[in-house]
């Protein structure tokens, strides 16, 4: 990422893996539900979330930025990024497209207990080999 001045690196590396952490998340298992024009859920302790196990490889580089500006904020980047991204390396791996989200909302109707096939989330980086 290129946040202009960095202030705090660390701090924009970990904001860029919550980001993308959170962004799989919201694309497999989250979904918002509406009663009468009001959102049914009251808070997300049922909600499904990417456990570390099942997270894959992260690594953000932080550029330099060469340049003085006014120093903002970097926010949560990789959010709204992460569920196109991964429709369109499932319809890279099978020739179908997701058009649907979440990828699998029946966690959301559950309480987000509904048990992933082991092996379902399984990523792999050519650099650092498998991981599960």
């Amino acid at each position: 990422v290129d946040p202009g001045v960095a202030v705090n690196p660390n701090q924009i590396r970990a904001q860029m893996e919550g980001g993308i952490l959170h962004g799989i998340s919201a694309a497999l298992w989250g979904q918002l539900t509406y009663t009468s024009g009001k959102a049914s859920a009251t808070n997300f302790s049922n909600t499904r979330v990417l456990r570390m196990k099942e997270s894959p490889t992260i690594d953000v580089s932080v550029l330099p930025s060469g340049q003085i500006s006014e120093i903002g904020g970097i926010g949560e980047v990789p959010v709204p990024m992460m569920a196109p991204a991964m429709a369109n390396a499932w319809f890279a791996l099978t020739g179908t497209r997701v058009r649907n989200l979440p990828f699998f909302p029946a966690a959301s109707s559950m309480g987000g207990r509904v048990p992933v096939r082991p092996g379902l989330l399984r990523w792999h980086d050519a650099a650092h080999g498998s991981r599960s």
